[in-house]
């Protein structure tokens, strides 16, 4: 219980927060975990955010923030950086919308909050023969999640829907299997949309997904080009010209089957 909040106190009235020290991965994580907000105007802890670029957010689009709404992130020493909401777009995936809002704030974020890549859609690339949802001879890839009280949950990758044209690439993922990560799993919870999937690469977060139902939610990983286009629509629409893209993590130095 001790290791599954990633703050020790969360004060939003006085923008006060403190990181948890014994939190399940902060010592090597503590930078990376700077990409997630605790906190916007509009429902406090709730419609969470998480930074894919210094000045580009995504949420859910069916728990939404809107433009003029201030967003908080904290640093690993635990100061408060906040920024305002100017434009904000939906993820579209070739002919229709996704559950994937993209938003960009009004400046940089500095340097002292981290974005997150985004896991790359050829994980499987990386997995030993029938290492799949449907078999038993490996474990599937660990996710760790935050909820609307910033605590940690584990669940397992199942595995990714490729749908038909008019929708979107969905993952799925379930409860973990191996007693140890089963420990830290807990089932999302209404009010939880938006919160973030992210795998755990070395000392990095690479955003897997962000939750739609309490099992599924958009996988951005086959939606890189979709992102990077609605950024820069994004970015016209404000008339600048921030030249961001997300970053796509690379697997490559990992053995290919």
């Amino acid at each position: 219980s001790t290791q599954k909040s990633v703050y020790s106190s969360q004060d939003h009235s006085n923008a006060s927060y403190v990181r948890n020290p014994s939190f399940l991965i902060q010592s090597n994580y503590a930078e990376a975990l700077t990409c997630a907000s605790p906190w916007n105007s509009r429902q406090e802890n709730l419609r969470a955010g998480t930074a894919i670029t210094p000045r580009h957010v995504v949420l859910s689009a069916h728990f939404a923030l809107s433009i003029g709404d201030t967003i908080r992130f904290v640093t690993s020493g635990n100061v408060v950086v906040t920024r305002t909401i100017v434009q904000t777009s939906v993820l579209t995936y070739q002919q229709g919308n996704t559950d994937g809002l993209v938003v960009l704030l009004d400046s940089d974020l500095p340097s002292s909050i981290t974005p997150c890549k985004i896991f790359p859609s050829n994980y499987d690339t990386y997995l030993p023969a029938g290492a799949h949802h449907l078999s038993h001879n490996a474990f599937r890839i660990p996710l760790i999640t935050l909820n609307k009280q910033e605590q940690c949950s584990i669940t397992d990758f199942r595995t990714v829907n490729m749908p038909p044209p008019t929708t979107y690439p969905v993952l799925l993922w379930r409860p973990p299997e191996l007693a140890d990560r089963l420990a830290f799993w807990a089932d999302a919870v209404v009010g939880g949309s938006g919160n973030p999937l992210f795998a755990t690469i070395n000392s990095e977060l690479w955003l897997v997904s962000t939750f739609y139902t309490n099992r599924s939610g958009p996988f951005y990983g086959r939606m890189v080009p979709e992102l990077n286009s609605t950024i820069s629509s994004l970015d016209a629409l404000q008339g600048v010209s921030t030249g961001y893209t997300v970053t796509e993590g690379d697997l490559s130095a990992y053995t290919t089957y």
